[in-house]
């Protein structure tokens, strides 16, 4: 994410190798191979919502590596549960077939099990006294 790579240089001062930034280049030309359509430029307000997403991501990516009294992974943990109340009931006026397709799919409804198995162990107590 080339947002978070330039805030951690500006205020974290890290310094990012040529390896970094040619990960980043080949991930852009990645997304830019598989994802481009032409129809992108005729939605301009959807696309300044996707940079403005991203860049506030970064910004909290940037914010979480300064605090230590939490590891990073866990602190995204309490953050993805702390957005479930306001997330799910948007997801359930605003969308769609998503019950559906857990019910129907099983490698949905595996892939959703792990991300809340992963997340609770990395937002767990007892992960944090056991340091």
């Amino acid at each position: 994410m080339p947002f978070a790579t330039l805030l951690s240089i500006g205020f974290l001062g890290e310094r990012i190798h040529w390896r970094r930034w040619l990960g980043i280049g080949m991930s852009f030309i990645g997304v830019g191979l598989i994802g481009f359509s032409p129809e992108v430029f005729h939605s301009w307000a959807g696309l300044l919502l996707i940079v403005v997403a991203a860049f506030i991501g970064a910004v909290g990516l940037v914010a979480i590596k300064r605090v230590h009294e939490l590891e990073p992974l866990e602190l995204q943990a309490w953050l993805a549960w702390g957005s479930v109340p306001l997330l799910l009931p948007l997801s359930l006026f605003l969308e769609d077939g998503q019950l559906q397709s857990l019910r129907t799919r099983r490698r949905h409804r595996l892939e959703l099990r792990s991300c809340i198995r992963r997340g609770s162990r990395a937002s767990s107590p007892i992960r944090r006294t056991s340091r």
